[in-house]
C-alpha cells in the first residue's frame, strides 16, 4: 500500500471518527442512549484505518480503549466520573498518537508499515486471480482471514458471508463463496456498522483475524443503460482551499459580469449569462456549507473540562446544530465562541452552594444556539449566572481613565463596549481560563472581520447573553453601495433594515446624542461624514441598521444603491478607523472599503 496516496482520506476519517469517539464517551457521562455503541465504532474504525495504514501505535491504543469499553459493556466497570476521565484521557492519546501520523511517519511507523505490507502480500490467496474493483459505492473493505486449517473453507466462507448480510452493508465480497481461498473480501458501504459485522463474522468460527481497510474505488465505466453505475458514486473528497478559489473565482466572473453589463448596455451580454452564474454560485455556496455541529460537537468536552477546573456544576445544551454554513465561517467563529464559552463558566456561572443560597438550582444552565435569520445567522451564548458586575466593571474602567470616576447608569451596550477594550479585565488573578485581559476586544475584532455584529444583555444576578450575527457566506455579499465626501462606500446588508431621506426628518438632541424619530422612536444618528472626516455636501439619507434593541442611522451623502460584492479580508493600517470590516472592488471596478455601520454608534 503506498501511503502518501491515500494520506488525505486517512486524516479526514480518522478526525472526524475522534470527534465521533468523544462525542460518543460525553455521552455515556449523560447518559445518552446508544453513546456506547457509538464510540464503540468511532474506535474500532480508527483501529481498522490505522492498521490498513500500517500505524500499528495507533491501533494499539484504539484496541486498549475497546477493551475498556467492553468492560463497561459486559458490566465489568461502573460508570463514575473517574471512568469517563479515564476514557477522555485515552482519547486525548489516541488523538495525538493519530495527529503525529499526520505530520509524516516516525520511524517506527514505517517498520509496522512494512510489516504490514509484507503480511498482507504473504496473505494466502485463491488462485482465481486478483481481486476485482470494489463496487464504487463501498467505502470499506473488511478483510477476513480464515486459520490455516479450516475445513472446507468456502462453506465457512458462505457462512461468514450470510452472517454479514444479516447485519447489512455487505455491497459485494470476492472471491465467489464456493472457492477455497484462505481469505475473503468483504466491501461494505458507508452506513455499515463495523462494530456488529466483526461480532457476526467472527460468529462463523475458524476465523484468524478480520481487518478493516479504506476501499479505494476506481470511477465507474460509465455506458448506455447503466444508471446505476453512475448513481453509486455518493462522495467526493475535495480540499476546502479548491473550493474557496472555485467560489472566489465564480464570485469575481459574476461581479464582472455585472461591470460589463453596466458598461455596455444589456445587448453586450448574453441574457443567459446572469442566470447560469447566479446558478453556479447556489451550487458553490451549497458544496461550503456544513451543520453547525461540526464545530459545536466540540465544546462538549470544553465545557465539562472548564467546569471541573473551578469546581462549577452546569447543564451544557446546545440546539440549530443541524444550521448550516460556510465552512470558512465556521472556522472562524471557533475562537470566539471558545472565550464566550469560557468567559461564561469563570464569571458568569457561581459554585453550588452560592448558586443554592440565592435560591438558584446548584446546577447553572448555560446555552449555545444558532438560528437562521434571513441570509444570516444567528449565534447565542447564554448563561443564567450572576450577570456582569457593573461596579466593578465601572471602577476598572475608571482606574484605566476609560470614563470618569463616578459613573453610573450605563447601558449594556456602553458595558459591553468598556469591556471589549484591550486589555480590559475585571479578574482579581490570572487563572487557567481567564484573567489575562486578552478575550472580548478579539472576538469583537473576529466578527467585524467577517462582516458580523455582536451585543451583549446581562442582568445581575440573572444572567448574561451575547448575540452574535453574521453572513451566511464569505464569497459573496448583498451591499448598498453608499457616497459620502466624494468617496463611494459599501456597506453589508446584513444588518441594514431601511433607508430614509434626510429632508423628511426633524433631529433633536437626547443624551448630549443628535437622533431623528423613525416611527414614533428616537434612534442615534451618526453623520458619517464626520466620522470618517470628509467634507460632505448635502445629506440627502440616512441608512437604518439593526441589532437586536440596537438601532442606529448614519447620514450619508447618497445612496448610489444595491450591488452583490466580493468581500475580501482587510489588514487595516495603524490608524485606522475601526469601522471598516473589509474591502471589495465595485462593479465599475474601483475599490471601496466596506462599513461596519454598528461599528460607528
Amino acid at each position: 500500500m503506498q501511503r502518501s496516496r491515500h494520506a488525505d482520506l486517512y486524516i479526514a476519517e480518522t478526525r472526524e471518527h475522534l470527534s465521533l469517539l468523544g462525542r460518543g464517551i460525553l455521552g455515556l457521562e449523560r447518559g445518552t442512549e446508544g453513546a456506547l455503541d457509538e464510540a464503540f465504532r468511532a474506535a474500532h474504525t480508527i483501529k481498522g484505518l490505522a492498521a490498513a495504514m500500517g500505524y500499528q501505535n495507533v491501533a494499539s491504543l484504539c484496541h486498549t480503549l475497546e477493551d475498556r469499553l467492553t468492560d463497561v459493556r459486559d458490566g465489568q466497570r461502573a460508570m463514575d466520573a473517574a471512568l469517563i476521565d479515564e476514557l477522555l484521557s485515552m482519547s486525548d492519546a489516541l488523538g495525538e498518537a493519530a495527529e503525529s501520523t499526520f505530520r509524516g511517519p516516525q520511524p517506527e511507523d514505517a517498520g509496522a508499515a512494512q510489516a504490514f505490507q509484507q503480511e498482507a502480500v504473504s496473505a494466502p490467496v485463491s488462485d482465481s486471480g486478483s481481486a476485482p474493483a470494489p463496487p464504487p459505492n463501498a467505502t470499506v473493505t473488511a478483510r477476513v482471514l480464515f486459520e490455516p486449517d479450516t475445513p472446507i473453507r468456502a462453506a465457512r466462507a458462505s457462512i461468514v458471508r450470510r452472517n454479514a448480510d444479516r447485519v447489512g452493508g455487505v455491497v459485494g465480497s470476492w472471491p465467489e463463496p464456493d472457492v477455497d481461498a484462505g481469505e475473503l473480501l468483504l466491501h461494505l458501504s458507508p452506513a455499515a456498522d463495523l462494530l456488529a459485522l466483526e461480532k457476526a463474522i467472527r460468529t462463523a468460527g475458524h476465523v484468524a483475524d478480520v481487518r478493516f481497510e479504506p476501499c479505494m474505488t476506481r470511477p465507474p465505466e460509465r455506458s448506455p443503460g447503466r444508471a446505476e453505475e453512475v448513481e453509486a458514486v455518493a462522495w467526493v473528497r475535495v480540499p476546502r482551499d479548491r473550493l474557496d478559489d472555485l467560489a472566489e473565482g465564480i464570485a469575481e466572473l459574476s461581479v464582472f459580469h455585472e461591470r460589463e453589463r453596466l458598461a455596455n448596455g444589456e445587448r453586450a451580454t448574453s441574457d443567459r449569462a446572469g442566470p447560469v452564474l447566479a446558478e453556479l454560485q447556489r451550487v458553490i455556496l451549497d458544496l461550503r456549507m456544513v451543520p453547525v455541529s461540526v464545530a459545536f460537537e466540540r465544546f462538549h468536552r470544553l465545557v465539562r473540562d472548564a467546569l471541573r477546573s473551578v469546581g462549577k456544576e452546569a447543564d451544557f445544551v446546545m440546539e440549530g446544530a443541524g444550521i448550516a454554513v460556510d465552512q470558512a465561517i465556521l472556522d472562524a467563529i471557533v475562537d470566539p465562541l471558545v472565550h464566550l464559552l469560557r468567559n461564561a463558566i469563570d464569571h458568569g456561572l457561581e459554585v453550588p452552594d452560592v448558586r443554592e443560597a440565592s435560591g438558584k438550582p446548584r446546577r447553572g444552565k448555560l446555552r449555545l444556539e444558532a438560528r437562521r435569520e434571513r441570509s444570516s445567522v444567528r449565534i447565542t451564548v447564554a448563561d443564567d449566572g450572576a450577570g456582569i458586575a457593573r461596579d466593578r466593571v465601572l471602577a476598572r474602567a475608571a482606574q484605566a481613565k476609560l470614563i470618569e470616576a463616578g459613573t453610573t447608569g450605563v447601558s449594556d451596550e456602553e458595558l459591553f463596549r468598556l469591556m471589549s477594550q484591550p486589555g480590559f479585565s475585571t479578574a482579581e488573578s490570572v487563572t487557567e481560563l481567564s484573567g489575562r485581559g486578552v478575550g472580548l476586544d478579539v472576538v469583537v475584532a473576529r466578527v467585524r472581520s467577517l462582516g458580523g455584529a455582536i451585543e451583549m444583555t446581562s442582568t445581575e444576578r440573572e444572567g448574561t447573553t451575547f448575540t452574535i450575527r453574521l453572513p451566511i457566506t464569505l464569497s459573496l455579499a448583498h451591499a448598498l453601495r453608499i457616497r459620502v465626501g466624494g468617496e463611494d462606500y459599501a456597506i453589508a446588508l446584513t444588518h441594514v433594515t431601511e433607508a430614509v431621506t434626510m429632508q423628511d426628518q426633524q433631529t433633536e438632541r437626547q443624551d448630549g446624542r443628535e437622533t431623528i424619530a423613525l416611527r414614533g422612536e428616537r434612534i442615534a444618528l451618526v453623520r458619517l461624514g464626520s466620522v470618517l472626516g470628509a467634507r460632505t455636501g448635502n445629506e440627502t439619507a440616512a441608512v437604518v441598521a439593526e441589532l437586536g434593541e440596537r438601532r442606529v442611522a448614519l447620514a450619508v451623502d447618497e445612496l448610489i444603491g444595491h450591488e452583490k460584492i466580493v468581500v475580501k479580508s482587510f489588514d487595516a493600517a495603524v490608524g485606522t478607523l475601526p469601522l471598516f470590516s473589509g474591502a471589495t472592488i465595485l462593479a465599475d471596478g474601483r475599490p471601496a472599503l466596506l462599513i461596519d455601520p454598528l461599528s460607528v454608534a
